[in-house]
């Protein structure tokens, strides 16, 4: 049986207080590393809300003597405290009535904390909080987050700034950057419960080192993967298991509730470069969604492609003599393949046209649009039409990769700008049409339900029917949030 205690709130704790708090304070103690920090990016951050500070008085803050005399109750602590700091003013702030807080430094048993305090918080250890929609950025990043459709929940700190940094660079933005730091109080189940629900966020980034609670976690996991990608990252799986049996369960489970599992910090990025641009959500999850058309101007970006396809897994979509004909003009002379589908030299320009009429095709589930520099081409007026084929598909997600430095970097740079998911290498944009296609098989495994037959239940009904009789004979219709738990535990 379920315990009912583990799934209720804290008293007071309300989730949209932590995850899009209305107003803040910032305590910070003497010699603190995190608070300069925490403020700078804050007073940056153009936050909406009211800014209080006890402790330093930062520009831009409301300086406060302590936090008995907050003029009001804060949604949201930042407590840049020493450890023996920690329980003091965490007993004020939710006696002020704040129950959500952040901790970026050392808090020895959070979880205890929270338990005599009453309050809930991120840590320890938290990197921050950054909900770039409202201007909040009170993270240690050195980078301020874009606003955009990914969330990141992370434990790492370096992993945040890393991928903080590569966003900045390729024009990617972000609902939610959530810090759960050594997860002893707010962890995954939290933060993935309200992403669930945040119409904004597309799709969700988790770096994982420990669970807390498994079952909780998993049901989490599998709500928001329902409705959005989820994807995830694991440092250290070998170096605290050399065998790799841990990890291999980890990744089943992750796999049963919908949750994508990448390999490295490359992996990471190149999902969430896809899953960033391309709004998968919309698809009709059926089939394998592994099938990949390949279209290029140069026929050796093709093949390389196309090995990386087969290698992963992979199939190369077939394309039938009508839809070929359709782009025959510029064929290179004695082409007889059908996929890759190689334009000749010149036609960089119809990269754009063709892939757009591949996406449109019912036995392609991606298409993968390459584009190698040519002498004399134009490039600015490729770059504006694959945009346009990108932005006008109503078929299959194009990826396009357009390898190259010089004069290819800023040509992605600016495919980026304009929301295209494009890569510097053939491999790397069919990694991506990979992920799309990973991500479908296991949003569809996490749909499917067990056979009743297999299901052992045993519901309570006596205990049911004592709590509908307390609340008819209080004279009460509704029961209490605590009622509502206990009735759907039994």
């Amino acid at each position: 049986m379920l315990n009912t205690l583990s799934l209720a709130p804290r008293a007071g704790f309300r989730p949209a207080a932590l995850f899009h708090p209305a107003s803040l304070v910032l305590v910070s103690g003497e010699g603190s590393a995190e608070a300069p920090i925490l403020a700078r990016n804050l007073a940056a951050g153009g936050f909406r809300g009211r800014m209080m500070a006890v402790g330093a008085a930062p520009e831009g803050f409301e300086a406060i003597p302590d936090i008995a005399a907050l003029p009001v109750a804060p949604d949201l602590a930042v407590l840049c405290l020493p450890p023996d700091g920690l329980e003091p003013a965490m007993i004020a702030l939710a006696a002020r009535g704040c129950h959500a807080a952040v901790v970026p430094g050392p808090a020895p048993d959070l979880a205890a904390l929270e338990r005599r305090s009453g309050m809930r918080a991120l840590g320890q250890g938290s990197f921050g909080l950054a909900v770039p929609g409202i201007g909040l950025n009170a993270t240690l990043s050195h980078i301020p987050p874009a606003k955009g459709r990914l969330a990141l929940v992370t434990q790492s700190s370096a992993i945040a700034r890393a991928v903080l940094d590569w966003a900045a660079a390729e024009a990617v933005g972000f609902t939610h950057v959530i810090g759960i730091g050594g997860n002893q109080g707010q962890g995954f189940a939290g933060a993935l419960d309200w992403l669930a629900r945040d119409p904004g966020t597309g799709a969700i980034l988790l770096d994982i080192r420990r669970i807390k609670n498994r079952r909780m976690f998993i049901s989490a996991a599998r709500a928001a993967a329902r409705t959005r990608p989820v994807v995830a990252i694991r440092a250290g799986g070998r170096l605290a298991d050399a065998s790799g049996q841990a990890d291999a369960v980890m990744e089943a489970a992750l796999r049963r509730a919908g949750v994508l599992r990448v390999a490295g910090l490359e992996d990471l990025l190149s999902a969430a470069e896809t899953l960033a641009k391309v709004r998968v959500s919309s698809r009709p999850l059926a089939g394998a969604g592994d099938r990949i058309a390949v279209v290029t101007n140069g026929i050796g970006l093709g093949s390389l492609a196309s090995d990386a396809a087969l290698a992963g897994g992979g199939r190369l979509a077939e394309i039938g003599d009508e839809a070929l004909a359709a782009v025959a003009i510029g064929l290179p002379d004695g082409w007889t393949g059908r996929n890759p589908l190689a334009l000749g030299p010149g036609s960089a320009a119809r990269l754009g046209e063709a892939a757009a009429m591949l996406a449109g095709l019912p036995g392609v589930d991606a298409v993968v649009a390459l584009h190698a520099p040519e002498p004399g081409g134009s490039p600015d007026v490729v770059r504006e039409t694959l945009a346009a084929a990108v932005k006008a598909s109503r078929g299959a997600p194009i990826l396009v990769g357009w390898p190259g430095q010089a004069t290819a970097g800023p040509q992605r740079a600016r495919l980026a700008e304009a929301g295209v998911a494009v890569f510097p290498t053939p491999e790397a944009a069919v990694r991506g049409a990979l992920h799309l296609a990973q991500d479908r098989r296991n949003r569809v495994a996490a749909a499917e339900l067990p056979s009743r037959a297999v299901l052992d239940l045993a519901p309570d009904r006596v205990r049911v029917a004592r709590i509908f009789a307390t609340a008819r004979a209080a004279g009460r219709r509704e029961l209490t949030e605590e009622e509502a738990l206990s009735v759907l535990a039994a």
